[in-house]
């Protein structure tokens, strides 16, 4: 076995890996081929990759383990086989009136197994246990027949919408950000913003949040992310002198931001237009001014800081010569571009992943440090498979959920409860969501947390008047903070990992670079032109006041401009900036003067210190 462990397995993992990717891309680029199949067989192949790595990994005198592992791949295989046996049947059947056969709950039973064991040994036990109390919470109502029938006999339990938009959207996304990592995209960025930012106050820190920023929107993977561009910038945020833990929040905040900034936003947004029906399109539209904000306040805490710690920029960058910026430019820039462009055009968000990944293999070829060979492709076909196996585990467990909810109507139930708990009140109900977000992320990625909270608390939201844009948006935002959210924060645990730093001093930096992030989803409630649904010019006018109040908002939280300033500022700025992000004329104005005139006294006082002390000097 050892022999077996050493030598074939590996190329055998590589060789399924491949051919997983190979065949989704003739399946959503030629073979038009039905959802009730292509989920099922994107959900058996992964399967497959799954236990193979398992079976890789086992210890030889764990025998135990090895036949469990050696049994799930021969399943997995048998169960891929037996829905294309029965597609007929499947395509033609009625949900809880068609009968269900022994051979249907006897292979029911078993996807149900192998994705939770699954799910058990990538994510722990938190979506494991979720996702059993919902089946019996199920049993108390339906028999076994009927819960397999809904589970694995229809596109409602483990291929329903969240699988579907995996195995199409999500997957063409996956493939472009693996084929750009492969071509260096990820060290162009870092050089482009090493080289625009370097040499500002605080520069490193700015380079890690600009090229996280870049690689997050495309990767939405704030872990990935964190280990990707983190091992470059917060090496160089340590040696300019920044405390570790400040380092590595910067890196896990600024990573965690490309789960809510377009296009990919963590794979989230693919499946929410999914599940409402809103156009992706409009989705993206909508978050980009909380994104912004976002990065805004990232920007500006790490200026300040820089100034209070009497940090400057790298004296010397490496300089970018034009002709790679050029080339890099093509190479990456025309892409993007062409994303957002068929997405304008009216192509679907897979088709448009798709032919941005053939004009990156095309273009790549412009320059020999970012050119696609074959044995780079076929790295990122590979690469691709083994991103999407904790994606789709995390979407079957989903699966469950969703399927019992539209079973059992449990969320019909839990929205009277929570009218009557919250007597119709919307902030305690937005708190709620926000603390349900936050414990379910700490245990399950980022879609797999949003999927199960808008099932659960979305109609809620929406019953107390919370538009469905909005109320998705909401639970999207906080799905993403969970991963930099204390104790458990697993964004943050990687840059703790990298920084040398301590956990709790890093998780608590987290919170003050972000905060911003905790509090704009409840002014997006009550302040909907955040999220562009007003007129143009309302829009523009509630950015400005927002930029404002942020940038007040950072003056609270660092406590600095130009000196120390004293508690009672502090306070006062926090309170202006909040003023300025509630909707209304007359808090604007309230919030603009009262921040605006602590800036001159501070400036002021800074001065009168500065020249006291020439004086003393002298």
């Amino acid at each position: 076995m050892e022999k077996i462990q050493k030598y074939y397995l590996p190329n055998l993992i590589r060789a399924v890996a491949i051919g997983f990717s190979l065949w989704q891309l003739y399946a959503l680029s030629f073979g038009r081929t039905d959802p009730i199949i292509l989920r099922r067989i994107f959900v058996a192949w992964l399967l497959v990759l799954v236990y193979l790595v398992q079976l890789n990994k086992s210890k030889k005198d764990k025998k135990g383990v090895l036949i469990f592992n050696s049994v799930a791949v021969i399943l997995s295989i048998i169960i891929g086989w037996y829905y294309i046996e029965i597609y007929e049947r499947l395509a033609t059947r009625w949900t809880m009136v068609s009968p269900v056969t022994n051979a249907d709950i006897l292979f029911g039973i078993i996807i149900t197994i192998l994705i939770l064991v699954g799910v058990k040994r990538r994510a722990g036990w938190p979506l494991v246990g979720i996702s059993l109390a919902f089946v019996c919470y199920g049993l108390g109502y339906y028999s076994i027949a009927e819960i397999i029938d809904q589970l694995s006999l229809t596109l409602y339990g483990f291929f329903g919408t969240p699988t579907g938009v995996a195995s199409t959207i999500v997957f063409a996304f996956v493939l472009f950000g693996s084929l750009l990592n492969n071509a260096k995209g990820g060290e162009f960025f870092i050089s482009v913003a090493n080289k625009l930012l370097g040499r500002s106050r605080g520069g490193p820190a700015k380079v890690s949040v600009v090229a996280s920023l870049l690689m997050g929107s495309i990767s939405g993977s704030a872990t990935a992310n964190v280990v990707t561009t983190g091992t470059v910038t917060i090496p160089m945020m340590k040696k300019m002198g920044f405390p570790p833990e400040f380092a590595g929040a910067v890196e896990a905040v600024a990573s965690t931001g490309g789960s809510i900034m377009p296009p990919v936003m963590g794979s989230a947004a693919f499946i929410m237009s999914e599940m409402t029906g809103i156009p992706y399109i409009t989705i993206i539209g909508a978050v980009l001014i909380p994104a912004l904000l976002y990065y805004f306040t990232l920007f500006i805490s790490i200026d300040l800081r820089a100034a209070k710690l009497g940090l400057k920029g790298l004296t010397v960058t490496e300089p970018m010569k034009l002709n790679e910026f050029i080339t890099g430019g093509i190479c990456f820039g025309i892409p993007l571009v062409l994303i957002f462009v068929l997405l304008l055009r009216g192509f679907s968000p897979t088709s448009a992943g798709i032919y941005a990944s053939l004009a990156l293999v095309v273009l790549s070829w412009i320059n020999s440090e970012t050119r696609l060979t074959p044995m780079k492709i076929l790295k990122s076909l590979e690469e691709t498979a083994h991103s999407m196996i904790m994606i789709m585990l995390a979407c079957g467990a989903a699966g469950i959920v969703l399927g019992m909810v539209n079973m059992t109507g449990v969320a019909s139930h839990a929205v009277g409860t929570m009218m009557v708990a919250f007597q119709a009140s919307v902030l305690p109900l937005l708190i709620f969501t926000m603390l349900i977000c936050i414990v379910l992320g700490m245990g399950m990625p980022n879609s797999a947390t949003y999927i199960l909270t808008a099932a659960l608390m979305a109609p809620a939201l929406i019953n107390m008047g919370v538009p469905v844009l909005i109320a998705h948006l909401f639970i999207i935002f906080f799905a993403a903070m969970s991963h930099i959210t204390p104790p458990v924060m697993v964004a943050g645990y990687a840059a703790c990992a990298l920084a040398g730093a301590e956990p709790m001093k890093l998780g608590l930096n987290n919170l003050r670079l972000a905060f911003v992030a905790f509090i704009v989803p409840y002014f997006m409630v009550y302040q909907p032109a955040l999220i562009a649904q007003d007129s143009v010019q309302t829009v523009i006018m509630a950015f400005i006041s927002a930029c404002v109040g942020v940038y007040f908002i950072v003056l609270s939280m660092e406590g600095w401009f130009k000196e120390i300033q004293p508690f009672v500022f502090r306070i006062m700025w926090l309170i202006s900036g909040l003023l300025l992000l509630y909707p209304g004329f007359v808090t604007d104005i309230a919030g603009f003067v009262v921040g605006l005139c602590l800036i001159l006294i501070a400036f002021r006082k800074a001065r009168i210190t500065g020249a006291l002390k020439i004086n003393a000097a002298e």
